[in-house]
Parts: C-alpha cells; structure tokens; sequence
C-alpha cells in the first residue's frame, strides 16, 4: 500500500528519533495540498512575476502604478516586492516545477516550525494531532503567495522566544530577529507580526519579572521596529498595514468576515474553523479549570488575536491553524500531563497512522471536500494555461483592453509592457472613486459602459468566463449579445471580444464563435 513507506519510516526512526517520522508524515500530508497544476488566470502570482522582472532589469521597485493605462500615476504601496524578486530568480533557474517545489517547501517548514514549537510543550502525539487536524485550514490558501513567509517567519520568531523563555539557552542571539524583521518587511505586509510577538513575550517575561528577558527584549523589539523601516517607502511603508485598507474600493472576497462569505460561498472550511475556535476556547477553560494551571497569556493573546482575525477576514484561517495548533496541544498537555505521558507512544502512533491514512487519501483522490486537494495532482502550470495569451498574441489583438478585476495579473505578466491593463486585482493601486464610480457601474449600467467606451475607445474585452459577480455576468450577457463586439476565444477560463471595426475584420472573419454557441450559467456572487 501507499502508506507502507512512511511505516518503513516509521519502524527506521522511532527508536531513535520518536518525532522524525511523524514530522516526515506531516510535511507530506500538508505538501500534497499543494501538488497542483498552477492556474494563473486569476492568480497573483503573474504580477509578482513581472514585478520580479522589472526589479532585476532596472534596480529599482515597482512603486506606481505603471501596469495600468486608468491610473499609472498612482502611487501603490508595495510591501511584497521582495517576494517577486525572489520568486522571478527561481523561475529563471528552475521554471513553474522549480517555483512550486519551493513554495512547498517554505509552506511544509513553517508547519513544521509550528509542529515543533507545539512537540516541546506537549509532546509528539498529541502535537501531530493537532497539526493534522488544522491542515485543511492551512490548505484554504494553496496559491503560491508572498503570505507564506509569514508562516514562515511566525514560526521563526515564534520558536527563538519560546526557547529563549525557557531559561536554557543564550538570549542574546534574539537580536538577530532584528535584521529578519527587515526581510520580512519586504516579503510581506503582514511582517508587524514580527514585533507583537516580539512584545506580546515581553509583557509575558514582565508577569514573571525575569528581568534579564525583560531587558534583551525590549532592545530586540526597538531593534526590530526600527528594522521595518528598511523597505523602499520607508516610514510609509512601516506603517503600511494600519493603512493599506484605507484606499480599498473593491470588495475582495479573501478579506471578508465568516459570516458575510459562508451565506454566498460553500466551504467546509468555515464549520471547521468554527469547530476548531470552540476547541480552541475549550482548552484554555480544561487547563485553568481541570489542570488548575494559569494559561501561556502569550498564548491566550495569540489565540483570540488569530481567532478573532479569522471570524473577520477568512485569509487568516491559515494563522489561526498554525496558532491554534500549538495552543491546544500544550493546553490538553498542561490539563492531562499524566495521562498523555503514560500513553505518549500510543498516541504518536495513532496519530501517525492519521497522517498515513490522510497522505493515502491524498494521493488517491479520496479526501473530502475539506481538504481542498485539487485533482489532478501535479506540478507545473496547468494544461493550456498560456493559450488565452498566446492567441491575443498571435492574433495581433491590440488595446485599449477592457479586462475584469480577476484577470489583470494575468494580463500583465503575458502582455507588459505591449498592452496594459484597464483594471488588476490590487484594490490599494486605484482610487476608491475608480471601482464605486467608473469599473463596477459600467458593467452594471449601460449608460456607463457607453461613456467610458467612448471614452477610452476599447478595442478589446477579456474577462474571466468564471467571473462570480453579479455585474460581471450582467456584463458578459449583454456583450454577447450587443452587435458591435464578436467573440473571438473562449476557452481555458477566458473570453475575448473583439470590436467590429476594420482592423479586426480579418480577426473576427478567421475565429467569431457564433453566438448561439455561447451559453451562460448564473452563478452566485462573490
């Protein structure tokens, strides 16, 4: 059977390293999730790409705008740059297989980082259950994304306070959490996290008055404070993440609390986030009642802070597992130290046998819905990604394009600099008055839609044929059926329209799609 090598494993390591097997079983649990074709259409990823691009080509960070015709001179703040840098090298040393084999690998580490931060505290069973348990929510954002060094980096800091906490071990080297916080600072926009963990164990090492703690911490914490500053906006860039919301015009479903997105969207994630909040809450109420044991308040305040940004922006389900995780295990391992330590071999190999039993049903296409595995399991860009592309460009199709929120990345990693995009999907790089007043209206008005045509003259109209909003399928219906544009390509997840004009005569005469042809299917918004 599929599960016999990690038994192997299992058999080879226990005697003498008891956790390697289960850490073995978890990262191919949780890569698996992972081992997908990429889908670029509507992804991120083309536009850290080409920002990648431009950085190694000039030296300098993309800082405006310059991707779109509507807005080039807007000033975008971009606290990921780093990340597209990084991401453009690998892809020019090893393509998509190689990117992807990286991502994985960032994204099974910093899981790992949490399995063992999780062990110390509880021991092996108990923590590899709890890991496993929040995978499915790890695995709501499998799209290769700056975000993934910020597991990464959690785990880091995470690990290098908890150590330090204990006593054991020399806490000077925590000054190097300084230097990381400016890595971070230019990786991802949620690198604040760095300093409150940093604080959050000051304020524990206060409640304990270990004061020779209390001192390194609190230079670490200016230290990294000031690190955020190093970053191409500066100061604007440190205090990016109390302002980045301030210029959001469109409503990215990502970003939206629980309750909003699970009446508009299935998911069965969000019953086992809500699950998982009770456990949660649960072992904190078993450890102080039960066990008689004031909770880690690090702990407690990671917990409701990572919980409550869960309930409010569904992105976070994947911090709120990996927090989670950790604080469950060393709750029940604090409430039932006795218990657990007698049984502790017992429960490792259970929970191993979990974790075989959940790579089996990965591989062979049985998971549950839950655990979002997409088939078929692969690496690499998915079949036909680039065809939408390739027939803009070898067609000779020429803008003005008007493109949907979903499809700009894209867009701009295929065509920049030739053609730029109407719209993408970075809320912080347009106006708020660009989405209220002009990008949603002129699909849902038609009056709008025939000022801003006249307007900007589009030649061209590509949109995401899985466009979930209800003005963007309002839109395509009435595109379909309006005599001046002819649809030319729909396949692979896009739509494209062509203008009836002369200079696409030979276009549109070479691949219209009879409109009869075309047939919509309402779907619920997003």
């Amino acid at each position: 059977m599929l599960s016999y090598p990690l038994m192997a494993i299992d058999r080879a390591l226990l005697r003498r390293d008891p956790w390697g097997p289960a850490a073995a079983a978890l990262a191919i649990a949780y890569a698996l999730t992972f081992a997908h074709p990429i889908d670029m259409l509507t992804a991120d990823l083309g536009r850290h790409l080409k920002t990648g691009e431009l950085f190694l080509n000039s030296g300098h960070p993309v800082t405006t705008n310059l991707f779109s015709y509507t807005q080039p001179d807007l000033h975008v703040p971009n606290h990921h740059w780093g990340t597209g840098v990084l991401f453009q090298l690998i892809l020019g040393r090893v393509g998509f297989v190689g990117l992807q084999l990286f991502f994985i690998a960032l994204s099974a580490a910093a899981l790992l980082g949490f399995f063992l931060i999780a062990r110390r505290g509880a021991g092996t069973g108990i923590a590899l259950m709890a890991s496993l348990c929040a995978v499915p929510l790890l695995a709501e954002r499998t799209e290769i994304r700056p975000e993934a060094f910020t597991y990464f980096f959690c785990a880091v800091f995470y690990g290098a306070l908890s150590w330090a906490e204990d006593g054991r071990h020399s806490r000077l080297w925590l000054y190097a959490l300084a230097p990381l916080t400016a890595v971070w600072a230019n990786l991802h926009i949620y690198f604040f996290l760095g300093p409150v963990l940093i604080f959050l164990f000051l304020v524990q090492a206060r409640l304990r008055k270990d004061h020779e703690l209390q001192k390194v911490l609190l230079l670490t914490l200016f230290l990294s404070a000031a690190a955020s500053l190093v970053n191409p906006a500066g100061l604007r860039g440190s205090l990016g993440p109390m302002t980045i919301f301030s210029r959001y015009g469109y409503r990215v479903a990502e970003n939206q609390p629980v309750w909003l997105v699970e009446r508009i969207l299935p998911d069965p994630n969000f019953m086992l986030f809500k699950v998982w909040s009770a456990a949660l809450a649960a072992s904190f109420l078993v450890r102080w009642v039960w066990g008689k044991r004031e909770p880690h308040w690090v702990e407690v305040a990671l917990g409701i802070g990572a919980c409550a940004a869960g309930w409010l922006a569904i992105r976070n389900f994947a911090l709120f597992g990996l927090f989670a995780a950790v604080a469950i295990s060393r709750n029940l391992a604090s409430a039932l130290g006795a218990f657990i330590e007698k049984r502790e071999t017992l429960l490792r190999r259970a929970a191993l046998a979990c974790a075989q039993a959940a790579v089996f049903t990965a591989i062979t296409g049985r998971a549950p819905d839950a655990f979002h595995v997409r088939y078929p399991l692969g690496l690499g860009l998915k079949s036909g990604d680039s065809a939408p592309a390739d027939f803009l460009r070898a067609s000779g199709i020429q803008g003005p394009i008007f493109n949907d929120y979903d499809i700009g990345g894209y867009l701009i990693y295929h065509l920049y600099p030739k053609e730029r995009v109407f719209v993408d999907n970075r809320p912080e790089a347009y106006e708020v008055a660009f989405f209220k007043d002009v990008y949603v209206p002129m699909q849902e008005n038609e009056a709008v839609w025939k000022r801003e045509d006249g307007r900007r003259g589009f030649n061209a109209i590509v949109f995401n044929l899985n466009d979930h909003t209800p003005w963007g399928q309002s839109f395509l219906i009435r595109r379909a059926k309006d005599p001046e544009w002819a649809p030319v390509y729909a396949e692979h997840g896009a739509i494209v329209f062509l203008r009836r004009s002369p200079r696409n005569a030979a276009i549109i005469a070479r691949h219209e799609i009879p409109k009869d042809r075309l047939r919509v299917v309402p779907t619920r918004a997003s």
